[in-house]
């Protein structure tokens, strides 16, 4: 008899948002949080593929979680120089997960990064934009931010079908559109 119980995740908003299955194949880039990757990793599993786009010197942290968690995660290095690059043979990727400090990045930069991200992605496949990080300090102080409507602009721009905001939790704000066939 268990006396204690594992309680729900506290990553079940972001997962639900990027709707990962079993046997998708998910690229992830940006700054996510290491247990959110690996829990998407989870999901997918061996069937699967979880690609990470990360600087080297960035790796120890989702290492370490996809090793607790007991789930593999792939990695490779993020375009050198260019926060707002995805690798080039980065291709066919049922969703496309952006965590970026959207925020931090001129128009231009914003505008390479998520056409970048719908060219991986496959012919209907979904780009999930996450914005946003939930608050750690005592006072609930956030990081700015770039506005839902910037965001869902950047999506249309790139030429995303069914833009939609999927939601806000925790002050994190979730967006998607898919890929035309």
């Amino acid at each position: 008899m268990a006396l204690f119980r594992k309680g729900p995740s506290p990553h079940q908003t972001a997962l639900a948002m990027i709707g990962a299955r079993a046997g998708t194949r998910v690229l992830v880039a940006g700054s996510p949080l290491p247990g959110v990757v690996a829990e998407v990793a989870g999901v997918t599993g061996l069937n699967g593929q979880t690609l990470l786009v990360v600087p080297p010197d960035a790796r120890e942290p989702y290492e370490r979680a996809a090793a607790e968690a007991g789930v593999l995660v792939e990695m490779t290095d993020a375009p050198a120089g260019d926060a707002a690059a995805l690798p080039p043979d980065a291709r066919d990727y049922d969703v496309v997960v952006l965590h970026h400090d959207l925020v931090a990045l001129d128009d231009a930069a914003r505008q390479r990064l998520v056409a970048a991200a719908f060219d991986a992605a496959r012919p209907g496949g979904r780009v999930v934009i996450i914005e946003g990080r939930p608050a750690t300090r005592w006072f609930g102080r956030r990081e700015p931010t770039l506005p839902g409507p910037a965001i869902l602009s950047l999506l249309q721009t790139a030429g995303g079908l069914a833009v939609r905001e999927l939601g806000s939790a925790d002050g994190v704000s979730y967006y998607e559109a898919r890929k035309a066939r």
